[in-house]
């Protein structure tokens, strides 16, 4: 069980939003028995005042990894051709009749 002192910039909290987990962004104090929140859920941000009592209804998420680099290479190297491939006529306007057997001809 967390405290109400336990809420700062960077916590991870299921049950401020209904939706799933909001990453804390800013804590202000706004009485001496309320913070004003600024927190970040599902690619959203809002803010909410929470009042001392409201943690018992909160749980505190482990912070885990940002980012791993453990996933299969075979993928990685799959997703980032799909990716090139997404982007070449940028680069290539002609992309189609270089890709095909087509020979344009001079007429």
């Amino acid at each position: 069980m967390s405290s109400f002192e336990d809420i700062n910039p960077g916590a991870r909290i299921k049950g401020l939003d209904a939706a799933c987990i909001a990453e804390v962004i800013s804590v202000s104090l706004f009485a001496a028995d309320a913070f004003s929140l600024i927190f970040r859920f599902g690619g959203k941000v809002a803010e909410r005042l929470v009042y001392r009592g409201e943690e018992t209804s909160f749980e505190f998420m482990s912070g885990g990894r940002a980012y791993a680099f453990d996933a299969d290479a075979e993928f990685l190297r799959l997703a980032f051709e799909a990716y090139h491939i997404r982007l070449a006529h940028l680069f290539d306007p002609y992309l189609a009749l270089s890709a095909s057997q087509i020979e344009a001809l001079p007429h």
